[in-house]
């Protein structure tokens, strides 16, 4: 080993130190403080990376319960799952890069979100529409009728057709007046609107109330082109009503309340009225009597007859 042998030299021998590493080389200290740090290159080992399968599993599996909580809450049906709008809704909020909380309030999410959504559908669906009118150079049919909103308040509802798509142009508020002049001025401003924004008229159709066709009669001399007529359905609804009052109601109400007992019967009664009909290729009818209420008569091609009283559960 070299010894220090004067004052100077071992002033620059202390200036400069030297360390011996385990391989037995000296190594310059101040080497390594000048010399620039290299990065490391090796990857960090995170906890994850040992159970990332667990972890994945576990994760899916609250999703799943998660998911399922959220549809019995909402009284959603199976198919829920299935439908895209559910798929945006997941996928748009796992990419987001902001958190999803706060979420939006009930009043918020009815109003203003619900408003401006609104807007962009009825945009949306009407240049669609237009659209279709255009390449295929139709006509729209115009469907109008007056409504009634929660608030008591008379609107009248103008709907455009055209190859099974409909689109509500709009509702406008109507006056004290409701006779077929008043309907055909609000119903001239509207058909003057549409036709201003591009719409092609080929039809406007109305229920078949009387004020209804007085209106009709005052617009087809200011549009002859265009083909005024009634509304079916609204036929065909006053037709149900007139009948539903007839003698049909009743024999309808008979055949419910057979349907129903059959169903409300005990087990046993049932089970025979089966096999009876398998044993003799029976066949079942109604019928009723003062001493029951309603029974089931099962007769076979021998014309023997056996009676089950339901509502009683007694053989006769």
């Amino acid at each position: 080993m070299a010894h220090v042998q004067s004052r100077d030299t071992t002033t620059t021998s202390c200036a400069t130190s030297f360390t011996t590493n385990r391989h037995g080389t000296n190594r310059n200290l101040s080497e390594d403080i000048t010399r620039p740090q290299q990065a490391s290159t090796r990857k960090q080992v995170r906890i994850d990376d040992f159970y990332t399968g667990f972890s994945h599993e576990e994760e899916r599996k609250l999703f799943e319960r998660v998911l399922l909580e959220f549809q019995a809450d909402n009284n959603l049906p199976d198919t829920f799952i299935e439908r895209k709008s559910t798929y945006r809704l997941l996928h748009l909020a796992h990419k987001m890069a902001i958190d999803v909380d706060p979420l939006p309030s009930r009043k918020t999410q009815g109003g203003k979100v619900l408003d401006l959504y609104a807007v962009a559908c009825e945009d949306y669906d009407i240049a669609t529409q237009k659209e279709c009118q255009q390449n295929s150079e139709s006509r729209v049919n115009f469907l109008s009728d007056v409504w009634q909103n929660i608030a008591q308040a008379h609107l009248l509802g103008c709907m455009l057709w055209l190859y099974g798509k409909q689109v509500i142009y709009g509702l406008f508020k109507t006056g004290s007046r409701h006779d077929g002049v008043a309907i055909a001025q609000q119903m001239k401003q509207v058909m003057k609107k549409m036709e201003e924004e591009g719409w092609n008229i080929g039809a406007a159709v109305t229920d078949n109330a009387g004020q209804c066709g007085w209106a009709r009669r005052i617009l087809s001399l200011r549009w002859p082109q265009v083909a005024f007529s009634i509304c079916f359905a609204h036929e065909l609804n006053n037709l149900v009503r007139v009948v539903s009052k007839t003698e049909y109601s009743t024999v309808a109400k008979d055949a419910s309340d057979a349907v129903n007992t059959i169903k409300t019967s005990s087990s046993m009664c049932l089970q025979r009225l089966r096999c009876a009909c398998k044993k003799s290729t029976a066949m079942i009818c109604v019928c009723t009597s003062c001493a029951t209420p309603a029974g089931i008569v099962c007769t076979d091609v021998s014309r023997h007859y056996f009676v089950f009283v339901v509502h009683w559960n007694y053989w006769g």
